[in-house]
Formats: C-alpha cells, sequence, structure tokens
C-alpha cells in the first residue's frame, strides 16, 4: 500500500512539473507576442507613417518574428473597412489589447490562429486602427503533445469560451474541420 501511494504521489509530481513547464512555454511565447504587437502600436502611434511605411513596418516585424507570429498586421480607421476582419473590430469595440478566439485564416493556408491586437493612438487618446499579431495554435498542440501524462492522461487548452484549442493526442487542425 505505501508503495502505491508513493507511486501515485510520484507520477502526480512528475504530471504537475510537465503541466507548469507547458503553461510556462506558452505564456512565453503569447507573452513575447503582446510584447512585441504593444510596440508595433506604439511606432505606429508616435510616427503614424505613410501607408507604404507601414507596410515595410509589419514586413520588418515580420521577418524578425517569424519564428512565433504567423502575420502581423495594422489597420487604419479608413482604410479598406469594407472586409473588416474580427480581431480588428473586436480590439476597437473593447478599446485595449487582448486576444481573439480561435479562427481559421484563409490568408494563411486556413491556419488555425489566435490573434493578439493592440489599439493604435493618437497622442489625444483617440483610436486610429489596430495593430495585431496571428499565432498558428499548432505551436500550442506541440507544447501539449510534449506533456506525459501516464498511458491515458491528455493535457488540453481549453478558450475562455470554452473552446476546446489544442488536446495532446490530436494535430489542432482536426479540431476544427467542418
Amino acid at each position: 500500500r505505501v508503495g502505491r501511494q508513493a507511486a501515485i504521489a510520484a507520477a502526480q509530481r512528475e504530471a504537475i512539473a510537465a503541466t507548469d513547464a507547458a503553461a510556462q512555454e506558452i505564456e512565453g511565447v503569447l507573452g513575447r507576442v503582446e510584447e512585441s504587437v504593444a510596440g508595433l502600436a506604439r511606432a505606429v502611434s508616435e510616427v503614424e507613417p505613410l501607408p507604404e511605411a507601414l507596410d515595410r513596418l509589419v514586413s520588418r516585424f515580420d521577418a524578425d518574428n517569424r519564428a512565433v507570429v504567423a502575420r502581423y498586421d495594422i489597420r487604419l480607421a479608413g482604410a479598406g473597412d469594407a472586409a473588416v476582419s474580427a480581431w480588428y473590430r473586436e480590439t476597437l469595440e473593447r478599446g485595449t489589447p487582448g486576444w481573439s478566439e480561435p479562427y481559421r485564416r484563409p490568408d494563411l493556408q486556413d491556419a488555425v490562429v489566435i490573434t493578439f491586437g493592440a489599439p493604435v493612438r493618437r497622442a489625444d487618446g483617440t483610436v486610429i486602427g489596430a495593430a495585431a499579431a496571428s499565432v498558428r495554435l499548432e505551436f500550442l498542440s506541440a507544447v501539449l503533445r510534449k506533456v506525459r501524462l501516464g498511458d491515458d492522461g491528455i493535457a488540453l487548452a481549453v478558450s475562455r469560451h470554452r473552446l476546446l484549442v489544442a488536446h495532446s493526442r490530436l494535430a489542432i487542425d482536426t479540431l476544427f474541420d467542418p
């Protein structure tokens, strides 16, 4: 009985350590994304560059952060608002930085992503647009697949709206197939 209890306690410690390590890795990636988007939003706020300069700035952020971010975006009010992205609309409505729920992004080969958006403001506080970074959720599944929870344990990640977004035994795309 004592041996069994010791084995169970050891397994619990290992599971906690594995999930803590996975959570720290995920938080590290998402934290870097939040910092880079905040920096991009500040840069655009300070300079209010012309459209061609905006494109170069976004390209530079894309190149510098390719390992983590699938795509950076900047949208300024009045610049082609006909087909407004959900992340852009949500960021303007919220008025504060925040993450989107997972969705498929057609311009990224239908990859499943989450997007962090931050308002771009003028010096007087007026919101003039939003900056964002989309992150492929495949990285989340890859991190969870490293978590070993015995023979039958499963690591899951769930969104704030209780949507299953990653699973230790499946690739993220299989969760979003129609």
